[in-house]
């Protein structure tokens, strides 16, 4: 039986079984949507720099994965994110989000705002000028 943290996709990682001194634990994000964007489209995008720029507006990001990878792995700030894109028969990309080494509690609640607000923002159609309506 999954805990409470699990459910809401919250886990402070450490071993319960040996002391681990407070500096050495970090916080977990999950978070998963759907949207209608395709796989190898979004998967090109995060693997560009000019474009993962785009797609996280004021967050220095660095491809920490390899370009074959099948998880794309990205350092955002001091922190880890994996991102892993799964098509759907009808097109759209199952997007998983694992956000690691978060070190505080009010900045678990800050990237959990924003992992749920993400999905759709990189969802929403251009306009004719090519940028976001949204």
């Amino acid at each position: 039986m999954a805990g409470p943290d699990r459910h809401r996709g919250l886990r402070a990682h450490h071993r319960p079984s040996a002391p681990v001194p407070a500096s050495r634990w970090h916080l977990y994000r999950s978070e998963s949507a759907t949207v209608a964007i395709d796989a190898d489209t979004l998967r090109s995008w995060l693997l560009d720099r000019n474009a993962r720029a785009d797609l996280f507006p004021g967050f220095e990001t660095v491809l920490r994965s390899g370009r074959t990878a099948k998880v794309v792995r990205l350092g955002v700030e001091d922190t880890a994110v994996q991102i892993a894109l799964d098509p759907t028969t009808d097109g759209r990309t199952k997007i998983s989000i694992a956000h690691e080494r978060l070190k505080r509690f009010d900045e678990l609640e800050e990237w959990k705002f924003y992992w749920f607000e993400w999905p759709a923002a990189i969802d929403t159609p251009p306009d004719q000028s090519g940028r976001s309506v949204g």
